[in-house]
């Protein structure tokens, strides 16, 4: 069992971090504990290697082939489909506290663009169809 002195928690570590563990970990039913290594771990791997990788990656290739400007394109159909569904569905399980879930399906989303990312190889289309490309990227 750890023991958290709470005040040195928010002290020293990022309260973005902080929230997203608690909203992850935290059973809606019963107690939990708190582990330094879940909290590694979900900063680590989520937030860092889902979200951060996606948002970085994204981002360097828009600096660097796009001069800082996200390109027009037109948003692929089941992207689309996925985000009015995302929206309807994580508003529901906020307004009903089931947050976690709420989180889940965001991570879950951005898991699926990640992978979209890599299966449309933007680093590839900016030299072979460029209009590809920005149509990736703009997604």
């Amino acid at each position: 069992m750890c023991h958290v002195y709470v005040p040195d928690l928010v002290e020293n570590y990022n309260s973005d971090a902080l929230r997203y563990f608690f909203l992850i970990n935290s059973p809606e039913k019963r107690d939990t504990d708190f582990s330094w290594q879940e909290f590694v771990n979900s900063n680590n791997g989520e937030l860092l290697g889902t979200y951060g990788n996606l948002a970085n990656r994204t981002l360097v290739f828009v600096k660097k082939y796009f001069n800082n400007t996200i390109p027009s394109g037109n948003i692929d159909y089941n992207i689309n489909k996925k985000i009015k569904y995302l929206y309807y569905s994580v508003g529901n399980h906020i307004e009903n506290g089931n947050f976690k879930i709420a989180v889940e399906e965001i991570f879950s989303f951005i898991r699926s663009i990640n992978k979209y990312f890599d299966e449309k190889t933007p680093w590839i289309t900016i030299n072979s169809n460029l209009e590809e490309c920005k149509t990736t990227i703009y997604n």
